[in-house]
């Protein structure tokens, strides 16, 4: 024989020495994924080793394996599986002597055999017990299986004994419950080791090996799925793996659903090891939560036996207790509890509103917003549904929003449109999940329905109504009624008592906020930062984790609002306290989603500011990228636009720019913000020397806008008419609600503008004054808006009248140039030469222009003559290329 086959049949031989030297060990599995880190866990030197887990997670499988690969070397193992229900003292050591004589480790008459015996009859059967354990000659190491059928705690207290006087004697027993064995554990003499059910569950790989020894597909996505509706236990991945092998059923990555097949094996299970029929009922019943109190078990069933039925449910490894947030909870297992959801549905349909009804009820008294929204939805309640949406507005945006946007979704609109608080929480989840047309649809419904109950609500559904409808005309384009409602929604919770400030507190901040974005793109930037404010304040008053979660977006939008109107120096403020946050304290999505992005704007005016538009752009980036319809898309879009000048791309942008504002018509944009995009568009062009496509689209503004007036200014100082540039900008009046930015490029065209007429001191005090504000308002980019020569004839004059604190100021930032040429001449062609220019574009030949403008060649030639002088050129090619630089060839 070769040396391989002896050492096959050596391997078999002690493999089969090691079964019999355990005697009773039951056999194990065809499909056995080997566990050896759980096994590792039971080679201990404890003398007492506890496996705990339900019914199902794979204590005996694991002892078994355990027992296989015991060393021979140990002392003689005796396997007790317990089955007499209940197990008494007199039953259980029954069973013990009874497998020991069995093994022949006791003989028949030995003082171990009539120890029982005398049970009745000692005075001391503990005493009696250590004696007999005592004088075994090789010690035992004894493995109790279904521990949990013990209900004697005499049991508990004699193995106690028994470990802490018989050094040879070992015990690892396997139960589904603690129940009174730790009690006695308390007063342990002896060292123990537990292995709970978290380690039992079994792990990717390990549900990955056993797949595989099934024929199953075990992609990871399979594996994954399988977890989750298994929560990893032995019998339903078995369960699994086998209904899978048979049917060749896959379960896809992207499927959580339990298969069928799957959950009709574990509901025979159910069945079987939970035959009472009240019983049943009780436990399917609570199915519907995830996890239920035993509060709850009783105000959905009326079970005054909840408790104990729910740790037989434990006991019979159908779920487990835990600890959470939300208090001790039962939770069955994914597998188990769909099942009964299941059978739910099919038993006791009538009784399923009535249950969720009672659900909703109490989620809603502990403060479980979305659930009780959800149930009270698919109850049919949407009154007591738009109640919860009332009170928990805040917490069902901040913390569920994606959930709770598929629970209203599922409303039909036939039944939403009559609840119009519903239809606003709606509305206001598209608007953040970027689904603009969805929620102006739910806010076109929500208006009408408010409309018609708003004079007849108390004061707090009125302020939720009136800051809902603010949010609804604003997303829909209706700015001016969007401010009007926001300043309305105000002044109403200005207007609450005490007791009604309390009742909305916990939402108070979130409406706050909607009717100060409101106020924001209706042009009312004070009143805003008053609603902002106002909402900061508000979320202090909450706990200090929903405080902290609650400030959040009120102090981003003080800041991007702060940042938008030019008052970086406020900005800075929130600012800083946003930075210092850790990103783990922004709820998941938010910093780089809606509720940040006004911070994010803020930091990119910050960057700006600094001329870091590198650091800028990422602002940008890490939002639009995210949400590229949301509605602060024209903030974010004159922040590019300003990148873009200042890091001399304003030809390009120019082109993004005219594409942004095309696709923003219809509303999207607000009306004063689409004015300055329009005219920083303006600027791009007469940048890059386009002064006729500047003409052009300022031709189409507003005349007394001060946007439309510092482009016609700047065109005016290129073009080298400073009077002209004065001019414009005298006939400015600036009002309250400017951008700060626009004051602040105002004065410094105008400061230019007298330097170049010669008015030296007037120009030095316009400098001083437009350099104070700067300081002030934190603006440093402002000074790309004049050209370099103009910035550089404006610090020596500055310096010839002893401005020392404006030359330092104007000098630290010279290293940064404009986007703007010093001068640009206005090239004016009379309609004729505008004529041979578009036909010079097509042909070189005068006879040809000639004849297509039925003239003669000379009056062509002299035309191009004219033509060329005009633009600078000697040649055909020359005069395309300037008039292409200016504009001249586009309609």
């Amino acid at each position: 024989m070769r040396g391989g086959d002896v050492r096959s049949v050596e391997r078999h031989e002690t493999g089969a020495r090691r079964a019999r030297s355990f005697t009773g060990a039951p056999r194990l599995p065809k499909l056995l994924v080997e566990r050896p880190r759980l096994v590792e866990l039971l080679q201990t030197d404890a003398p007492l080793t506890v496996v705990r887990g339900v019914g199902g997670s794979g204590k005996t499988v694991l002892m078994a394996e355990w027992a296989r690969r015991r060393p021979d070397s140990e002392r003689p193992g005796v396997w007790v599986s317990l089955r007499r229900q209940p197990a008494t003292r007199l039953a259980f050591w029954s069973d013990v002597v009874d497998a020991l004589i069995d093994a022949g480790i006791a003989e028949e008459g030995s003082p171990l055999a009539n120890v029982v015996a005398s049970f009745g009859r000692s005075d001391d059967p503990r005493g009696a017990l250590v004696r007999a354990f005592s004088r075994l000659p090789h010690g035992i190491h004894l493995v109790l299986d279904n521990y949990e059928l013990v209900v004697d705690d005499a049991v508990h207290h004699d193995l106690i004994d028994l470990l802490g006087y018989c050094d040879e004697l070992r015990v690892t027993l396997a139960t589904r419950t603690m129940s009174g064995l730790d009690t006695a554990l308390f007063s342990l003499r002896v060292d123990s080791e537990i292995v709970g059910p978290t380690a039992l569950r079994f792990s990717d790989g390990e549900v990955e090996r056993l797949f595989r020894l099934a024929g199953v597909d075990a992609r990871p996505g399979t594996v994954r799925a399988v977890q989750r509706t298994t929560d990893g236990l032995a019998l339903p991945v078995r369960a699994a793996a086998a209904v899978l092998a048979s049917e060749g059923t896959l379960i896809e990555p992207d499927d959580i659903r339990v298969p069928e097949s799957v959950v009709a094996y574990v509901a025979e299970t159910v069945r079987h090891v939970v035959s009472d029929q009240r019983t049943r009922a009780f436990l399917v019943r609570i199915s519907l939560p995830e996890g239920v109190s035993v509060e709850l078990a009783r105000e959905l069933t009326g079970e005054k036996r909840a408790e104990a039925l729910l740790d037989e449910a434990e006991s019979n490894g159908l779920g487990l207790w835990s600890s959470g947030p939300n208090g001790v909870l039962f939770r069955f297992s994914t597998v188990v509890r769909t099942a009964l959801v299941a059978e739910l549905a099919a038993e006791f349909p009538a009784e399923l509103p009535a249950l969720r009804h009672r659900y909703a009820l109490w989620a809603q008294r502990h403060g479980l917003s979305f659930t009780a929204l959800s149930n009270a939805v698919d109850s049919g309640d949407l009154d007591f549904a738009s109640r919860v949406a009332r009170d928990e507005w805040a917490a069902l945006l901040e913390l569920s929003l994606p959930e709770t946007v598929a629970a209203l979704q599922a409303i039909p609109l036939r039944r939403i449109r009559n609840h119009p608080i519903l239809a606003m929480l709606l509305g206001l989840g598209h608007t953040a999940t970027g689904e603009r047309l969805r929620a102006i649809e739910m806010f076109t419904l929500a208006i009408s329905a408010s409309r018609v109950r708003a004079s007849t609500t108390l004061p707090v559904e009125r302020f939720v109504l009136v800051a809902g409808e603010s949010a609804a005309y604003r997303l829909s384009g209706r700015f001016e009624r969007a401010g009007k409602a926001g300043e309305a929604a105000l002044r109403i919770f200005e207007s609450l008592s005490p007791a009604d400030r309390d009742a909305v507190r916990p939402n108070a901040h979130q409406l706050l906020l909607q009717s100060g974005v409101s106020l924001l793109y209706s042009g009312w930037p004070e009143p805003a930062l008053e609603a902002f404010r106002a909402a900061a304040t508000s979320a202090s008053g909450l706990g200090p984790a929903a405080a902290k979660r609650a400030r959040l977006q009120p102090l981003a939008s003080i800041a991007g609002t702060l940042a938008i109107e030019g008052e970086m120096g406020e900005a800075r403020v929130p600012i800083a306290e946003l930075d210092a946050l850790d990103r783990l304290d922004w709820p998941e999505g938010w910093r780089d989603g809606y509720p940040g992005a006004l911070y994010r704007l803020a930091r990119g005016f910050d960057a700006l500011g600094r001329f870091d538009f590198v650091a800028a752009q990422a602002e940008v980036d890490s939002v639009v990228r995210r949400l590229p319809a949301h509605e602060h898309r024209g903030a974010f879009l004159v922040l590019q636009a300003l990148i873009d000048l200042g890091s001399l791309r304003h030809r390009a942008g120019s082109v993004e720019l005219q594409v942004a504002l095309e696709r923003g018509r219809g509303g999207a944009i607000p009306p004063q913000l689409e004015d300055w995009l329009v005219c920083l568009l303006a600027v791009q062009h007469l940048g890059s020397g386009r002064l006729s496509k500047t003409d052009a689209l300022i031709s189409r503004r507003p005349e007394d806008t001060a946007p439309v007036l510092l482009v016609r200014a700047l065109a005016a100082l290129l073009g080298d008419d400073a009077a002209e540039a004065l001019r414009q900008l005298s006939s400015a009046r600036m009002p309250e609600t400017a951008i700060r930015r626009v004051e602040v490029a105002q004065a410094l065209v105008r400061a230019a503008a007298l330097l170049r007429l010669g008015n030296h001191s007037l120009a030095a005090g316009c400098t001083d004054e437009v350099v104070a504000l700067m300081r002030d308002r934190g603006l440093r980019f402002e000074i790309v808006f004049i050209p370099d020569a103009d910035r550089a004839a404006l610090i020596a004059n500055a310096r010839a009248h002893g401005l020392e604190t404006s030359v330092a100021y104007l000098e630290s930032l010279s290293g940064h140039p404009s986007f703007l040429p010093s001068t640009l001449a206005r090239i004016r062609l009379t309609e004729r030469e505008t004529t041979v220019l578009r036909a010079l574009a097509e042909t070189g030949s005068a006879a040809e222009i000639a004849a297509s403008l039925f003239v003669s060649a000379n009056t062509v030639k002299s035309q191009l003559r004219s033509l060329y002088r005009k633009l600078g050129v000697t040649s055909r090619e020359e005069a395309l290329v300037v008039a292409t630089e200016r504009g001249l060839l586009e309609a």
